[in-house]
């Protein structure tokens, strides 16, 4: 499958995915000059993680614009979708490090990992997570499933009652 979404012939000039590439490109930018400003510290390195979840999706969405192949754009999809799963978990490790109490709920941190690869696995085996791609004016998106609400439920969490 790497050889064919690395076939330049089955993408397409598309102005969509310009947008998302770039900010894709800049994120992965902020997070090595953060990373080499800080000089590798424990919070740059975990800055570096969380903009580089986010940039993976962001490339991944520009990817999903440009192909011309269905097969292709699926596996843009589900890459994208791998990413936005540890976007929570690599908040939390970041968030853990800032406000230095990573030994003390660590374990959260545990659990986060295992929920979010519990979510990849599901979109890298299943059909029941990304089911399909539906059509709109800029191109082709994710069409989600059953499997996709408690991962939605883990990106976005209710804040606890005051």
């Amino acid at each position: 499958m790497l050889s064919l979404v690395l076939n330049p012939s089955l993408y397409h000039f598309a102005f969509a995915a310009w947008p998302p590439a770039i900010v894709g490109f800049s994120k992965v930018l902020l997070g090595l000059v953060v990373l080499f400003r800080e000089k590798g510290s424990r919070v740059s390195s975990a800055f570096a993680w969380l903009t580089l979840g986010g940039a993976c999706w962001m490339m991944a969405t520009s990817g999903i614009y440009a192909a011309n192949s269905r097969g292709v754009t699926l596996w843009w999809a589900k890459v994208g979708n791998v990413n936005i799963v540890y976007i929570p978990t690599a908040l939390l490790y970041f968030t853990l490090i800032v406000v230095q109490q990573l030994k003390r709920f660590g374990v959260f941190l545990v659990g986060a990992n295992i929920v979010s690869s519990l979510f990849a696995l599901s979109i890298l085996l299943t059909n029941q997570f990304v089911t399909g791609l539906q059509r709109f004016d800029w191109g082709p998106y994710v069409r989600l499933g059953q499997l996709s609400i408690p991962s939605l439920i883990f990106f976005f969490p209710c804040p606890p009652p005051v």
